[in-house]
């Protein structure tokens, strides 16, 4: 009896133990499979402030990809583009308060809230090619903090900034000189700087956002539109006017930003793909700017759309009126009441800035490569 009984209790105690090394294997692999399993993705909305079919928009859609290809899909990103989920005035607003997580859209356009990053889009003289004005932006978002300070001010994060071609000036009738443009209405980018060079040509700043720039043109709201070639183009404003010329310069382009909130909840690993793949967008855009200049300007040609030169002294005779620009941009910055150390700091290293690009590639003939 006693042996049975011992005999008995064996095997029920390997019984239990089996049961319970199943227990594990199903439920302990369950478990762990769970613990294993993908995290929700993040889910991003991305608002534009131009049309999906302008031509900076591919760099910027490939990024989109870029990012949730390297990302392995954990940040999925859904693009809306002018006017499809807000208007461009209010894009800051619904970035800053996170109903919309990313935005594309020209600090000049609020100044107010960006005078630092928005004078960047203003000072056409300074940059005698689109590289130059690149090769001081990518300085000046290395060296100044206070570029970045101003969007964490408004809980947002800057990623990166686009660039923008030569500005032309597109009219209908032709425009050589200082005598041709008295008294025309041109559509300008916006800020105080540009007004101030339209007024030297005694002319009439008009601004107007780029949905608006057609119509404006065509009912003679305007008499004639500053643009690059490419966006001219695009906008089909050669439908309108037949002349292109008076060209200004280069300025920076629009910015992409991210609600902060959102931004420091992403995994390092997301950020880290954003971070390196925004150069690699940079680089792109930039490359991509210079292809649609040369490609659009030969296409206007070809549907006889006349490109004209413009007096070179008479350029020169604006820019004289309107002042120095190094010297008017600190009056403004001090005038937004940027701190007046920040305002000499940002100034002096962007004239050092620009020094260094023409005597190291544009006096030489080099190109700089994009980082």
């Amino acid at each position: 009896m006693f042996k049975g009984k011992r005999c008995n209790e064996s095997v029920s105690a390997v019984a239990v133990i089996l049961l319970f090394l199943i227990f594990i294997t199903i439920f302990g692999f369950n478990a762990s499979s769970v613990a294993a399993a993908d995290p929700k993705p993040v889910e991003l909305k991305w608002a534009v402030f131009v049309n999906r079919e302008l031509h900076s928009m591919p760099p910027l859609i490939q990024w989109a990809k870029d990012i949730e290809a390297k990302t392995n899909g954990a940040v999925k990103i859904k693009m809306y583009f002018a006017g499809e989920i807000a208007q461009t005035k209010d894009l800051v607003h619904l970035c800053r308060t996170g109903s919309i997580d990313v935005v594309s859209t020209p600090p000049v356009y609020y100044t107010g809230l960006f005078p630092l990053n928005g004078v960047l889009q203003t000072y056409y003289p300074l940059n005698k090619t689109v590289e130059q004005a690149l090769y001081s932006w990518r300085g000046l978002f290395r060296d100044i903090p206070e570029i970045q300070g101003e969007f964490k001010r408004h809980n947002m994060y800057l990623i990166n900034r686009s660039c923008l071609g030569t500005y032309k000036f597109v009219s209908k009738k032709p425009v050589r000189n200082l005598a041709d443009l008295k008294g025309m209405k041109m559509r300008i980018i916006g800020g105080a700087y540009p007004s101030r060079m339209v007024e030297a040509a005694d002319a009439v700043a008009v601004f107007q956002a780029m949905q608006d720039v057609y119509e404006g043109f065509m009912r003679g709201v305007t008499d004639g539109v500053l643009l690059d070639v490419p966006a001219i183009a695009t906008y089909r404003l050669t439908e309108i006017g037949k002349y292109v010329g008076f060209p200004w310069g280069s300025v920076l382009g629009w910015s992409n930003s991210i609600n902060l909130d959102v931004w420091n909840k992403l995994s390092p690993e997301s950020r880290k793909v954003i971070q390196q793949t925004t150069v690699e967008w940079g680089a792109n855009d930039f490359q991509n700017m210079l292809a649609n200049e040369m490609k659009y300007t030969n296409k206007l040609k070809k549907e006889g759309v006349e490109f004209l030169d413009f007096d070179k002294k008479d350029y020169q005779t604006i820019v004289e009126r309107a002042g120095d620009p190094y010297e008017h941009c600190m009056k403004f910055l001090i005038g937004a009441k940027v701190d007046a150390k920040v305002a000499e700091r940002f100034i002096t290293r962007w004239r050092e800035l620009n020094e260094e690009y023409e005597k190291n590639y544009l006096i030489p003939g080099k190109k700089w490569q994009y980082q």
